[in-house]
């Protein structure tokens, strides 16, 4: 009997282990409200399976217009944020790098649950956002020309 009580109890803790991995792998919060943005950061609105997603983009040093000789990922991470990173970059010794600032699902402006699958979809995402950015900003300079 007593083996019984003890293998309930083992069993009882794996499984709360289970229901609240996620809660201790992920933790995620959202901005402020009333959040500005840091000078020269550009809000990139987007969606996946989650839902409504948002991205930062703080271009080149230049400006959003300036050449762009190497693009950075930057991912804010388990319990932080994207924007929390901005600091760190005005800084960054490379003139010339862009900086895809991207929160997981469920952190900061963006909505579902973070998970591998829901990280990466985002990411992708992300990257198409910035790429149609791009592209429309290039074909309204051209047509201003």
């Amino acid at each position: 009997m007593k083996i019984l009580i003890l293998l309930g109890l083992v069993a009882a803790f794996v499984l709360a282990l289970i229901q609240g991995q996620h809660k201790m792998i992920y933790y995620p919060r959202p901005y402020p409200s009333g959040l500005k943005l840091p000078a020269g950061v550009i809000a990139l609105e987007y969606t996946t399976g989650q839902g409504s997603q948002t991205a930062f983009y703080r271009p080149p040093l230049g400006g959003e217009n300036g050449s762009v000789t190497s693009l950075w990922l930057v991912f804010g991470g388990n319990a932080s944020l994207a924007l929390g990173w901005t600091d760190f970059l005005a800084d960054f010794p490379d003139r010339g790098a862009g900086f895809l600032l991207i929160d997981y699902p469920g952190y900061g402006r963006s909505r579902g649950r973070a998970s591998p699958e829901s990280i990466l979809e985002s990411t992708e995402k992300a990257l198409a956002a910035l790429v149609d950015r791009i592209k429309s900003k290039s074909s309204g300079l051209a047509e201003n020309k």
